[in-house]
């Protein structure tokens, strides 16, 4: 029978969530239907007629074997405002591989979303995108901090790690289980991570910190007053950051602003990774005005003091140098890259696109890149 590829309607979500279920595997409790309602339906900024999601399918019959689901969002760009999407779970069943389904999903999606966005992605996805005339948006940076590790942080991140290479894994198993590696190499790296904060400079924090249960107007003139120093970004108003990080239904997250006197000019988006996780203090989102550096500090240095040492590692994801260089400076180290990339249905903003200098500003709360991650 020929595969069909067209947008879904809420009449498929049955077909859908079956065709999730059997994709995820184990994964897929966690990506179940009350994240995929919060995700697609519930997102403040809105793709598709009211009778359509923003899922692509691929279907065989009454079955879907195939998809592209898009998050809905807003960019700005140069100071205007523009619909857009990030293209997520691109998957096909193993039967369906090798007959262009990718292609064909990434060519209706791409006609149908005029900004297409991808943060992290599959080498296969990454080549639809090339194909389709993506154009590089620049690189986003995941540095990670060692704060205390215990030996089953070692043996559970690196099992994660090899999953894929049963040898290896096997490798790990025996020189853990027999030889006590990760007893050795957590003692070796804690006594390194004591030398290193005793002859480290202790740095106060600045700016008033805050938490707050859900952002208010202000974060609102604070976005007024800062979008237009960045050539582009996600926007990152009230009504979106209450969805993102108060309304997702699986992820506990802290919400802090920074003051200067009474004036909010700075928040950052905390979270400790859930006991299925590998143990990690994650800086979801930070933002403020790119030059003042000393609000980037001060939330740095609170995240920091807020995680304390009951997790193995902290996490920052950055496309910014002047965040790049705090998070150096402060014990981070790089330990993962990825190019974002753009497909753009109009030519003239592709154009203009192309040719920014200053780069576009990215975090982890892009995407869908912070989710949980069984370990």
């Amino acid at each position: 029978m020929t595969v069909t590829i067209r947008q879904g309607k809420y009449e498929d979500l049955a077909a859908i969530h079956a065709f999730l279920r059997e994709s995820f595997g184990a994964l897929a409790p966690f990506k179940a239907e009350h994240r995929w309602r919060w995700q697609f339906a519930e997102s403040p900024y809105q793709l598709c007629p009211p009778d359509r999601i923003p899922v692509w399918i691929a279907v065989d019959g009454d079955r879907v074997v195939g998809q592209i689901a898009v998050q809905p969002a807003a960019v700005m760009i140069n100071r205007s405002v523009h619909p857009a999407g990030w293209m997520v779970d691109v998957m096909i069943l193993p039967a369906y591989r090798g007959r262009g389904l990718g292609n064909r999903l990434h060519d209706a999606v791409a006609q149908d979303v005029p900004i297409l966005l991808m943060l992290t992605m599959a080498p296969a996805t990454r080549r639809m995108a090339a194909r389709g005339g993506g154009i590089n948006l620049g690189d986003a940076w995941q540095f990670s901090r060692w704060v205390r590790l215990r030996p089953d942080d070692i043996r559970r991140y690196l099992l994660r790690r090899l999953e894929n290479h049963p040898r290896l894994r096997g490798v790990v198993r025996f020189g853990c289980d027999v030889l006590f590696f990760h007893w050795i190499f957590a003692a070796l790296a804690n006594l390194a991570i004591s030398v290193g904060e005793a002859v480290s400079k202790r740095r106060g924090i600045v700016r008033d910190i805050t938490e707050i249960e859900r952002f208010g107007p202000e974060i609102d003139e604070l976005w007024q007053s800062v979008a237009h120093r960045f050539d582009a970004l996600s926007v990152r108003d009230t009504r979106y950051l209450n969805w993102r990080f108060g309304n997702c239904p699986d992820l506990r997250y802290r919400r802090f602003v920074a003051k200067a006197g009474d004036r909010i000019v700075g928040y950052s988006v905390l979270r400790r990774t859930e006991p299925v996780e590998l143990r990690l203090g994650v800086i979801t989102d930070m933002f403020a005005a790119p030059d003042d550096t000393a609000t980037l500090t001060s939330l740095l240095d609170h995240a920091l003091r807020h995680f304390g040492t009951d997790v193995a590692s902290i996490e920052c994801v950055t496309s910014r140098l002047e965040i790049a260089r705090l998070l150096r400076a402060r014990g981070f180290f790089r330990t993962r890259a990825t190019t974002a990339t753009g497909v753009f249905a109009d030519e003239g903003l592709r154009a203009q696109v192309g040719l920014l200098r200053g780069g576009w500003f990215f975090t982890k709360g892009d995407h869908d890149w912070d989710q949980i991650q069984v370990a």
